[in-house]
């Protein structure tokens, strides 16, 4: 049969191992989190990028101008920002604003009314 100590040293084998148990399905479960985080971060930033490749090189100074796609999912946040870079003979040789870098940012709520940045990537768009 079984006797008292036998079940209070299997109760004590039970206690000590389900807290590491479902420490690591809480472990697992945010390291999943984190990963579809950063796959849907890069979609967003991928599909960003591209849709500015393939748009017209547009004149954007200072501010942005190239459109943030849509059907963004409501926890996430896509900006964009344009740097222009100018050749050292801008000046001379009047040949300004021709090349463009774009920079798409994938953010998300924190809670406290700021964002977290989960990706950013940066693309080249040249006047021609």
């Amino acid at each position: 049969g079984i006797t008292l100590i036998e079940v209070l040293v299997a109760l004590g084998i039970l206690g000590i191992i389900s807290p590491v148990f479902f420490l690591s399905l809480q472990t697992g479960s945010r390291a999943t989190q984190i990963l579809d985080e950063q796959v849907q971060a890069e979609a967003l930033t991928r599909a960003q990028l591209e849709s500015v490749k393939t748009s017209l090189y547009l004149s954007c100074n200072p501010t942005p101008c190239y459109s943030v796609i849509t059907g963004i999912p409501g926890q996430y946040v896509v900006s964009v920002a344009v740097t222009i870079i100018d050749t050292p003979t801008c000046s001379v040789d009047g040949n300004c604003n021709t090349l463009q870098e774009v920079k798409a940012s994938v953010s998300r709520p924190t809670g406290g009314g700021s964002n977290r940045t989960v990706l950013s990537a940066s693309v080249y768009k040249v006047k021609k």
